[in-house]
Parts: structure tokens; sequence; C-alpha cells
């Protein structure tokens, strides 16, 4: 079961954390039964994505994981690539996002050309 005083230190501990924390319906009501007053003062977000730990070292293991919803896996690679000057001051000209955008003129490129026919 988690105490107020555990569950306002794991908030501290998850605002330098990537993780999310998750809690069941009935830990956020012991929680916050546990609170002076009957009440948190932590905000509902905390509670809505807890977990529950049941010690310090599972805590520590479960906040370290970094977590990717279903399919959120990087789509793009970083490669090194060469350009004529032209070619890269043209894009670089439009100002932020010319990666994004040279990358899709390559994708529409794409859909009517064909590498290889490149000689």
């Amino acid at each position: 079961m988690v105490t107020y005083d555990e569950a306002k230190r794991i908030l501290k501990v998850m605002s330098n954390s990537t993780s999310n924390v998750r809690f069941s319906p009935e830990e956020i009501a012991a929680a916050i039964a546990a609170a002076p007053d009957g009440e948190s003062d932590l905000p509902e977000a905390f509670w809505k994505e807890g977990f529950v730990s049941h010690s310090y070292d599972e805590l520590k293991t479960q906040l370290a994981i970094r977590r990717r919803g279903k399919g959120k896996r990087p789509a793009k690679v970083s490669v090194s690539v060469r350009y004529d000057s032209d070619v890269l001051q043209a894009f670089q000209s439009t100002g932020k996002g010319w990666q994004t955008r040279m990358n899709l003129a390559m994708k529409d490129w794409l859909k009517a050309h064909s590498p290889s026919e490149i000689a």
C-alpha cells in the first residue's frame, strides 16, 4: 500500500523521470484516505499514470524502465550524407524544418521514380 508520504516522494522522483507511474483506483482511494484531512494535494494526473511498487528496489527498477506506447518506435534513421552545396542551401534557406521538407521531397520523388533509374 502506498502512503501519502510515499506518494509525495514518488511524485518528486517522477518529476525527474521519463517513466509513467500507474496506480489502481483502489490504491488511489487508499492514498487519498491516508492523506491529512482525507484529501491529496497531488495532481490528478499523478494518480492516473501510477504503478504499484512493493519495495524501494522495485520502485527504482520501474522508474528506470523507459516505456513507449504500442507502435512507438523511432521511424527515422540518422545517417551521414553529402549533398551539393546548392541543393543543401536551397533547403536550408527555407528555414526551420528544412530537413523534414527535404525528406518529404525525396519521398515525393520516390513515388514516381526508382533509385535504380539514376545512372
